[in-house]
């Protein structure tokens, strides 16, 4: 499986609009967003059909499907943001 092209993600632009407004994430390249220097989603191709990768998760990206896959983007973040204030609690 590959790494989505620009061309490919052309197909899911109202998507990747409503991704790139999400607080504090950063599209370091088309398709490609992080937070705080931590990969949160990017997206790969086969066979025509486009796969988002959120975290360790993988999801068949349907039109159907783009507020869960902002929603799992927000949670994701919030896990990030949780898992940094643990860790910097228990370093002080």
């Amino acid at each position: 499986m590959k790494h989505a092209t620009s061309d490919d993600l052309k197909s899911v632009d109202q998507l990747l609009e409503k991704v790139r407004k999400i607080q504090g994430i950063v599209e370091k390249q088309p398709g490609h967003f992080y937070h705080k220097g931590k990969n949160v989603l990017h997206f790969h191709e086969e066979h025509g059909s486009l796969f988002a990768d959120i975290g360790d998760e993988r999801m068949k990206v349907s039109e159907f499907l783009y507020r869960e896959i902002v929603k799992k983007v927000e949670i994701y973040i919030s896990e990030i943001k949780l898992a940094r204030d643990s860790e910097k609690i228990h370093r002080s």
